[in-house]
């Protein structure tokens, strides 16, 4: 399942990418249910004329509401809420401001059946660091895109979302970089002390921000609550509120909320999320969390809750269980990572530890819990499998890379990654969910093969058994194009805010810089000899100084030449998002721009910056020119949409539109993917990612004060809005510490 860096499947179900004009954020979803959805945004000013459209195509033709509005600090927040729906079913909705679309998207509404199987994800601590955060949920993203019936559900955020709750502009740490992710599907976070200030302004923009489901979980505060979803229970603690937690009105809702959930034969598992874990890992100690052990340790060892996720420390962590409690700890979405010397908290046994950044993928059966820790590039850095069996703890199915096949070649599907707790030999079975069918040579083997005669996307389902349970399943997209053409650019430069009159055509270097000053990229290109379908476009580029992340616009300028624009004379940058620009290693550095690429014809690229520290590029007078990658069909395929959707009433027609992760690079582009890490339960040796890691600004311990300042992100860029169609060749964003001076 991992999706590899470069050729990352970024897929949209909807138009509508561009920065919407009168939004600040937005728009989100919460409060997701069997028959309802809730939408909400927030404009610059209350003066639009708002309403959201919905439907089961992307005419939105059930009709349209008009919101209401709250005005948490004086910032106007517009909400929907939708009713009436089916469930596990995928809608399409617009944002529109009278007769303009302001941005268009898709929901999925939650099951009605407790035996219905998913996945969800988890990631926390995402504040201070917009591009690490922005590259969790793209990964994330791609992740739904796959599969969106199985997949688009809902994200559980761990807390410390914003740096200082109480300040409008923190905001933007969350809401900008994932808005792609978040307006697809909801995210129920367990609040932390950063957004948590317990103020009147920390406290207006949590309830005005978040819409979560505390009248149904019997919760008289919307800050604790407890999500249903599919036979899963998940209760939220907020443990910074002023109510407290070791006694009184929250402690009262937890302890029967967990007692009534433990005795409901429709919840399969019991889950739990609070900021601070009885058992971590990292610079906040063990003596801050003493009364979690105290007063909650207890109530969530009586109910059996099988696993709690937390964050607070910036560090992954794993402990084995704690009288029946797995303490899983995942701060690393954002904020400067703990990279000291730990040791394991008394009384717990660490079963895995990274300083990384990353997040959790939970796959979800009524008889099987699967969670994997992945990184930045989609390794995995650490697994644990739960069943109903304690002598007998389920296998992991791992169905390998995303990857690209040609038509008439054979291709290799790997599920050589799965593995078992104890080691047991494996039975394998694969099943195609959707592309046009083939034979699948091998299909109860670890590798089996296909040869596709028709281009398209082919979704894979596998599952593993050790003999006596199946695990939860896992899936692999296989793209096969018909071809692929490399284009150098016509024309090249870039502009400069510090030299406003000045020219840079014939530079053998393109800059994209946003401090001291700033430098924008332009490309222009000339589109040709496509046939078919696009499947893919990546825009690839040699870096020799690797800063911050770009984003990629189109402009409607396609006869410029190199030596008209300047600063004062720029391009406008009035078309989409096309995708963003990894800068932050040497060499060859990709981005997909499939939504820019839509067959013959002229076609310009703005790579303009999103953080501080600049990147360097060779242009097309150096040595390694800027290129456009393209795919294309050959021809035009209508998915059949068959297959068996598997065991556990998976849907047939899974894939869709969606596309897939090329698996290696083609010839015309960078080298290909790295290595799936390991495969067993321990934290592999990989590596954290290069994203710098930043200072420790935590705010308060529940026990104490650490001494430190909420920090601040004085940037409000307009982050890449990732993609419409569909497919591959995405590196990923990390932070560099660059700055041009």
């Amino acid at each position: 399942m991992k999706r590899n860096l470069l050729s990352m499947l970024l897929a949209l179900l909807a138009s509508g990418d561009t920065a919407a004009a009168g939004l600040n954020y937005g728009p989100w979803l919460q409060h997701a249910g069997s028959g309802t959805m809730t939408v909400m945004w927030e404009a610059d000013q209350a003066t639009g004329s708002f309403s959201i459209a919905y439907g089961l195509t992307p005419a939105c033709e059930l009709g349209s509401l008009t919101p209401t509005l709250d005005e948490p600090n004086g910032y106007p927040v517009y909400s929907v809420h939708l009713g009436g729906l089916s469930p596990d079913t995928i809608y399409h909705y617009c944002l529109r401001d009278g007769a303009s679309d302001l941005f268009s998207a898709t929901f999925k509404t939650a099951p009605a059946s407790a035996d219905r199987e998913f996945r969800f994800y988890v990631a926390g601590d995402n504040r201070s660091n917009p591009g690490i955060w922005e590259a969790v949920t793209s990964r994330i993203l791609a992740d739904v895109q796959q599969y969106p019936q199985h997949n688009q559900t809902f994200l559980v955020n761990s807390g410390d979302i914003a740096a200082d709750g109480s300040s409008h502009s923190d905001w933007d740490q969350y809401f900008p970089p994932a808005r792609q992710l978040l307006a697809r599907l909801p995210a129920y976070v367990s609040y932390g002390n950063h957004e948590d200030r317990t103020t009147s302004a920390s406290d207006a923009f949590i309830y005005g921000y978040f819409d979560n489901p505390a009248a149904e979980s019997g919760s008289s505060d919307e800050k604790w609550f407890a999500l249903d979803y599919a036979g899963v229970h998940v209760s939220f603690l907020a443990l910074y509120a002023d109510a407290g937690f070791t006694s009184g009105s929250q402690y009262d809702w937890f302890a029967a909320d967990l007692a009534a959930a433990a005795i409901d034969p429709g919840h399969h598992w019991l889950l739990a999320a609070m900021h601070f874990l009885p058992w971590s890992l990292g610079n906040h100690g063990e003596s801050g969390a003493a009364n979690q052990r105290t007063y909650l340790h207890p109530l969530m060892r009586d109910a059996e809750v099988v696993a709690a996720f937390g964050g607070h420390n910036h560090i992954y962590c794993r402990y084995l269980p704690i009288e029946g409690v797995s303490y899983i700890t995942s701060g690393g979405a954002g904020a400067g990572l703990h990279t000291g010397s730990y040791s394991a908290w008394s009384g717990g046994t660490l079963a895995a530890s990274a300083a990384a950044y990353h997040y959790l993928v939970v796959d979800v059966t009524p008889t099987v819990l699967a969670i994997r820790a992945l990184d930045l590039d989609g390794n995995r850095i650490d697994w644990v499998t739960f069943g109903k069996d304690p002598a007998n703890l389920p296998p992991l199915a791992d169905a390998g890379p995303d990857r690209q096949g040609s038509l008439g070649q054979e291709s290799t599907l790997d599920g050589t990654a799965s593995v078992d707790p104890e080691g047991a030999q494996l039975q394998f079975r694969w099943t195609q969910l959707s592309g046009p069918q083939l034979g699948l040579t091998g299909a109860d083997t670890a590798r089996p093969s296909f040869t596709p005669e028709l281009s398209g996307n082919y979704l894979f389902e596998l599952r593993v058994s050790d003999g006596s349970v199946w695990s939860a399943p896992d899936f692999c997209l296989v793209q096969v194009t018909a071809g692929s053409l490399a284009f150098e650019p016509v024309a090249d430069t870039y502009v400069d805010e510090s030299n406003p009159d000045s020219n840079f055509g014939s530079a053998d270097t393109l800059l994209v810089d946003n401090d001291p000053a700033t430098y924008k990229t332009y490309l222009r290109f000339a589109v040709s000899g496509i046939e078919g379908e696009v499947l893919s476009a990546r825009l690839e580029l040699y870096c020799t100084d690797p800063g911050d992340p770009g984003q990629i616009v189109t402009s409607s300028d396609t006869s410029w030449s190199e030596d008209g624009p300047t600063w004062n004379n720029p391009l406008v940058e009035d078309g989409s998002t096309a995708g963003s620009l990894d800068a932050s290693t040497t060499g060859w550095v990709s981005a997909d721009v499939t939504p820019a690429v839509t067959g013959d014809g002229p076609l310009t690229l703005i790579i303009r910056p999103t953080g501080g520290g600049g990147a360097d590029f060779h242009s097309r007078e150096n040595s390694n020119p800027p290129r456009l990658v393209v795919s294309y069909s050959g021809q035009v395929v209508e998915p059949d949409g068959g297959g068996d959707g598997g065991d556990g009433g998976l849907p047939d027609g899974a894939a869709g539109d969606d596309a897939v992760d090329a698996g290696t690079a083609d010839d015309a582009g960078p080298a290909g993917d790295a290595a799936d890490a390991g495969a067993d339960g321990r934290a592999d040796g990989g590596s954290p990612t290069d994203a710098a890691a930043g200072s420790d600004d935590d705010g308060q311990d529940l026990q104490g004060s650490c001494g430190c300042s909420a920090g601040s992100d004085d940037s409000r860029q307009a982050w890449p809005l990732l993609l419409l169609l569909a497919l591959a060749g995405l590196g990923l964003f990390r932070t560099g510490t660059r700055k041009r001076c």
